[in-house]
This record gives C-alpha cells, sequence and structure tokens, in this order.
C-alpha cells in the first residue's frame, strides 16, 4: 500500500512463525517491544494487537494515525512514529541502554503495569458471575482464561 511503502526496504526479511491463539499471549511476554504497523483506512479504529501487548504490559512502536493516540500515549506507554526515518531512531534510543533498568523500555512497561486495571479472571468474576447462575450460554465452563 502506498502509505507503508517508505517502510519497505531491499532484501529484508522478518521471519513470523504461525503461533495458535493460545500460544500469543505467552510470545508477548518473551518480547520487549512491539511494533505496529496498523494504519487505520478511517482513523476510527484501533489496533487490537496493540491492546493485547499492553494487556502483557509490552510497549510499543505504532505508527501514527488520527485516534491512536487514544490507546498509545507517546511517551508513556510507546512511542508513536509517522516514517521509517522516525521508527530508526526510536528503536536505536529504546535499545541504547537494553538490558538495563535506567532505559525507556522500563520505563514504559512500569508505567503499562501501574495502569493495567483488571486480569481477565477479576473481570469475569465482575461482570458475569452473576450472569452464569442466570443463563447457561453464560457458564465459565464455556470460556477459558488466557494465559498471562
Amino acid at each position: 500500500s502506498p502509505e507503508l511503502s517508505p517502510f519497505q526496504t531491499k532484501q529484508s526479511q522478518f521471519p513470523q512463525p504461525f503461533l495458535r491463539g493460545e500460544l500469543l499471549q505467552p510470545s508477548d511476554h518473551l518480547t520487549d517491544l512491539g511494533v505496529c504497523l496498523h494504519k487505520s483506512s478511517s482513523g476510527l479504529d484501533l489496533p487490537m494487537k496493540v491492546v493485547d501487548m499492553f494487556g502483557c504490559c509490552l510497549p510499543v512502536c505504532a505508527i501514527y494515525f488520527e485516534c491512536l493516540h487514544e490507546l498509545v500515549k507517546h511517551d508513556e506507554n510507546g512511542l508513536i512514529f509517522r516514517d521509517s526515518d522516525e521508527l530508526a531512531e526510536q528503536l536505536k534510543m529504546l535499545f541504547l541502554e537494553f538490558p538495563t533498568l535506567e532505559g525507556k523500555l522500563h520505563e514504559f512497561r512500569k508505567n503499562l503495569r501501574a495502569s493495567k486495571q483488571l486480569s481477565w479472571d477479576e473481570s469475569w468474576d465482575q461482570t458475569c458471575t452473576s450472569l452464569s447462575e442466570q443463563s447457561p450460554w453464560c457458564s465459565p465452563h464455556l470460556f477459558f482464561s488466557p494465559p498471562c
């Protein structure tokens, strides 16, 4: 797509093994930074993968679009970039002090942990326990808690 052409480089490959759904969250725990190239055509939808990453306290670098600031707080839980040069500079800066606890990645992860609200189980207990008593369609046995 024309929006992503600045990010295309010669002879660059990023292997992306296919992972089953139940393996996605644990892999996020083994990652230090997520990069999101999702750019909303409408400017109104938010990338759900960033929501997944934030749920695992994984900071992100994400390409700018109109409503992204509702999810990614620049320099608080991640960084927003507009072009490949800016992304390259952000990656250099983020991994400059890696893996020490003084760097920006550690700060972003700490901010994400502090802002984390409810776990999946806590959310289930709070919102669905009473429903499961009233309806067999909302039984906890129909769902499973994702590994976190």
